[in-house]
């Protein structure tokens, strides 16, 4: 990685077959920052530059305070990298009743109504995510998957025995993991789980064999008492049954009218 030089790799992050994220820090300067690096994985792959390419430009077009900045853009003949924003607090991992959530819930709203705004959809959203910064500031991380929403559709190979698909299945809409045509509302779906993880509840379609998890979110209504014991109360319940209906036209209207109905205007 004779490209990164001016970098000292600290820590890896994160690794995937495609990219890696490391913790760094510029040599010059001292400055932390982040750095995902993308490897090319096929030297007759016609769409790698254009993979990672999707991604800079998006978080460059993104130009909100939930989403970290890009400070470079390097490409070289089998890697590209990404130099991004440090982000100095860690996942944002609350217990049950923290006074910071409905805030950082308010945040994680504004940002993706803006990115929605902006034709985006994210695709993967999950707890490990959404970050915090020590001003007490959300960011929202890895648009790996981010598309245009007139763009949208996930096809799913011919046979079960091939499945595999672009996000964390776990945490998709009914519709992502049916490969059907896709919305931001999808990202409502998801935005319901990680809301839920924070309240306390824990995965309400949760099960310790994936397969019957996924069985769940496509095919039954989410279980309350997963929690133990369960942190929400009827009314957030129904909140968030609305936001997680099978069907999307079921769900909110606007992620603002979900954050309302869940935690009041605050």
């Amino acid at each position: 990685m004779s490209a990164l030089k001016r970098y000292q790799l600290l820590e890896r992050l994160s690794h995937h077959p495609w990219a890696e994220v490391f913790a760094a820090r510029e040599k010059k300067t001292g400055k932390r920052v982040a750095i995902k690096v993308y490897h090319r994985p096929d030297a007759a792959s016609g769409d790698w530059e254009g993979e990672w390419q999707k991604e800079a430009r998006t978080l460059q077009k993104l130009d909100h305070p939930n989403f970290p900045r890009v400070l470079s853009i390097q490409s070289y003949a089998d890697l590209a990298f990404l130099v991004l924003d440090w982000v100095d607090g860690g996942v944002f991992s609350p217990r049950p009743g923290d006074s910071r959530i409905a805030q950082m819930a308010r945040q994680a709203i504004e940002a993706l109504t803006y990115a929605h705004s902006l034709g985006f959809v994210h695709r993967d959203l999950k707890p490990q995510h959404f970050m915090q910064d020590r001003a007490g500031r959300l960011k929202l991380i890895d648009f790996g998957l981010v598309k245009r929403s007139d763009t949208l559709r996930d096809s799913l190979p011919s046979t079960p025995v091939q499945l595999q698909w672009k996000g964390t299945p776990i945490y998709m809409a009914p519709e992502q993991i049916q490969g059907l045509s896709l919305d931001w509302r999808c990202d409502q779906f998801a935005l319901a789980l990680v809301f839920a993880n924070w309240l306390g509840e824990g995965h309400p379609f949760g099960h310790p064999n994936p397969a019957v998890t996924l069985h769940r979110l496509c095919c039954e209504p989410p279980n309350w008492q997963s929690g133990n014991p369960s942190y929400l109360d009827l009314r957030r319940q129904e909140v968030l049954t609305r936001a997680l209906a099978r069907n999307p036209q079921d769900r909110w209207d606007s992620l603002l009218d979900f954050y309302t109905a869940l935690f009041g205007n605050r």
